[in-house]
């Protein structure tokens, strides 16, 4: 149905109208999303496979149209540091506030972000610098992260020189979640583009798993749904072949009085399915606090 949404073409997006309530037409399966986690996080302790992402999705209903301008205006405020997005074919607009570049060519240089990881902010600056610390310390969590940088470099070293990673990752933190990031750099090589950079290193671990191809066979498996534009590349190219593209996370595709909401999890061989899915639903809350009144 979501992909449907996304396919729709009718009548362009109007209505600047405020919704008045937003409530959970449809929420995700959350029996089978816990099962599905436990059942991957079994078969990476196997040893089939190191990681995969196990995305979900829910409905929302509002009591009138949804403004696509209102929530982009409440992502800028509350999200100034990711990267906003909106596509609309017909009456139908993808929408987001992502924390996560996927690459990036200006001038020859090249930067691309890897982003695995995830913890709750704290309520006070204490247990936010405490929470951080467990982040940082997690080996479940560095792991996850390390092996998305791997993959990133894997696929960018072809086509660039010189490409660095710190050998830590930092936290970037955002209003109610905290990650794990690293930043990649390098120089192109001469005549490559943005979009060869972008056909290298997508997906990531970060929003499929790894290895990539059994990732996508245990994704088919477990997922109700069609992922249409959520987790692709989003972004802009110019005439020279420089642009940046950003992750399509912390999304929804938004048509009339409906928004299909996105989140997903990295599961590993010592996920627990519990606070899987406490993570999913922190991921859930940008665009259901953006797109209600």
């Amino acid at each position: 149905e979501a992909a449907r949404a996304v396919q729709s073409a009718a009548a362009p997006v109007a209505s600047e109208a405020t919704p008045r309530t937003l409530t959970v037409e449809r929420p995700m399966n959350r029996t089978r999303w816990l099962d599905s986690v436990a059942r991957i996080a079994e078969e990476v302790r196997e040893g089939a496979y190191e990681k995969a992402v196990l995305a979900s999705t829910q409905v929302l209903r509002a009591d009138a149209t949804i403004s696509v301008g209102r929530a982009l205006a409440r992502l800028r405020a509350g999200y100034p540091d990711c990267h906003l997005f909106t596509m609309t074919s017909g009456d139908t607009t993808f929408m987001g506030a992502s924390p996560e570049l996927l690459v990036s060519l200006t001038g020859g240089q090249v930067r691309a972000l890897g982003l695995a990881g995830s913890l709750r902010r704290g309520e006070t600056p204490e247990e936010d610098e405490r929470l951080g610390a467990e982040l940082l310390g997690s080996a479940k969590e560095r792991i996850e992260h390390e092996t998305v940088v791997r993959a990133i470099r894997e696929g960018l070293a072809p086509a660039t020189e010189d490409l660095h990673a710190p050998n830590a990752p930092r936290l970037q933190k955002l209003r109610n979640i905290q990650h794990l990031s690293t930043d990649i750099t390098g120089r192109a090589k001469a005549g490559v583009d943005i979009l060869d950079l972008v056909q290298r290193v997508h997906p990531t671990p970060a929003v499929c798993g790894w290895p990539t191809a059994v990732a996508r066979e245990v994704i088919a498996r477990h997922e109700e749904f069609d992922r249409g534009w959520y987790a692709g590349p989003v972004g802009w190219v110019d005439r020279a072949g420089d642009g940046e593209f950003a992750v399509g996370l912390r999304s929804a595709v938004v048509r009339g009085d409906r928004a299909w909401l996105f989140a997903g999890a990295g599961i590993m061989g010592d996920s627990d399915p519990a606070a899987e899915l406490a993570e999913v639903q922190l991921k859930y809350r940008p665009l259901s606090e953006a797109l209600a009144s």
